[in-house]
């Protein structure tokens, strides 16, 4: 048998061995550390060696500038909006204590802009900021037009807080105003509502929409508010109106047929007799104010006015004819002559009176209230 021969390693200046296929290598490189010129610059390779250090250390801990998307995101919102950042391979945080999404300084326009085309989030266009974007001088049509949505998206806040509505929508109908009354038009409004899956709205929580929507609005009675849901649904159909007025009269039908088979049924037997019940509700309440006055003809007012005017009167005669004359002799009678105008002058009295009185009036007003029923 032959025996193979073993090359040993060429041992390296720190001891450690080195394999025989770099041994060429490490031979150079002893020879290039140990040359004069090496050896020279060694203090320079050695802080231009800690300085690539420093600086691989420093961008490898340094931690970037987190800013938030948007600020108050709701938790849907927020949600949305970490997927679409996931999506298109943005760098986000969550943070733990306030819950908003957080992206580096240099990536939030990128971030806005790329949510904006996705529509996110929907619940951030409030209506301070469509307020607040109003153009300098703008006209009293485009003023109206900014208030009437900014009023429909705060209701659609409003509602999309009542539990099982996903989102939202209010549409307000609001006629032009007019100086006559035959004119006038009364307001309207629609409510689309999304909801939940698997849930569904109560009678009390589709009035409370209407009733929401319609103290919002001046002038806008329950009656013209329309609720309907993501699947064509009217959720508002016997909840006002007639629909109402009728239900109540199925109900007190329906209660005062039990109580008839419960009262008859102890006598008669069960199935023995039929029942049948007719409610004539009247759902009209009449309010009525009078005010009279005793005695008839009282004076409410009265404006009194006097004219004086004193004017001296005309010269007449000869002048210094009677200047001479002996005075005539007094008479002594019971009743003092009538007065005569003398030279001072002559007054003349107009008077004028305006007296108002008060009449008696009745105020009737008729309006919905508690149903009167007869059976």
């Amino acid at each position: 048998m032959s025996e193979a021969a073993v090359i040993p390693a060429d041992p390296s200046p720190s001891g450690l061995a080195v394999p025989p296929v770099l041994a060429p290598i490490a031979g150079r490189a002893r020879s290039l550390w140990a040359s004069p010129a090496v050896q020279q610059a060694r203090p320079a390779l050695l802080v231009i060696a800690l300085l690539a250090a420093a600086a691989l250390a420093y961008f490898s801990l340094r931690q970037p500038n987190w800013r938030p998307v948007y600020p108050g995101l709701a938790e849907a919102d927020a949600a949305a909006v970490s997927d679409a950042l996931a999506a298109a391979n943005f760098e986000y945080r969550i943070n733990q204590d306030s819950g908003t999404v957080e992206v580096p300084a240099g990536d939030a326009a990128r971030a806005r802009i790329l949510l904006a085309g996705q529509g996110l989030p929907k619940a951030s266009a409030a209506a301070g900021q469509a307020l607040a974007d109003m153009p300098l001088g703008a006209s009293r049509s485009v003023e109206a037009a900014r208030l009437k949505q900014a009023l429909e998206r705060e209701l659609a806040a409003s509602v999309e807080a009542i539990d099982g509505v996903k989102a939202a929508r209010v549409h307000v109908a609001t006629p032009e105003p007019s100086v006559f009354i035959r004119d006038r038009a009364a307001p309207s409004a629609s409510v689309f509502v999304t909801l939940a899956p698997g849930r569904s709205l109560a009678e009390a929580q589709v009035r409370s929409v209407i009733w929401l929507v319609a103290t919002s609005l001046p002038g806008l009675a329950s009656d013209r508010v329309s609720v309907v849901d993501q699947s064509g649904t009217l959720l508002s159909a016997g909840v006002t109106g007639d629909a109402q007025h009728l239900a109540y009269q199925q109900r007190l039908e329906s209660l005062v047929r039990e109580r008839l088979v419960k009262l008859l049924t102890p006598m008669l037997g069960p199935g023995r007799f039929t029942a049948e019940v007719a409610a004539d509700v009247d759902f009209s309440e009449n309010e009525a104010a009078s005010e009279r006055f005793q005695p008839a003809g009282t004076v409410r007012s009265e404006q009194t006015s006097r004219n004086m005017d004193g004017t001296p009167p005309a010269a007449a005669g000869i002048p210094g004819a009677l200047t001479n004359t002996v005075p005539q002799a007094a008479q002594v009678t019971g009743n003092p002559p009538p007065a005569t105008p003398t030279a001072a002058g002559s007054t003349v009295t107009a008077e004028t009176a305006a007296r108002n009185y008060e009449i008696g009036k009745d105020v009737s007003v008729t309006r919905a209230g508690a149903p009167r029923h007869g059976l």
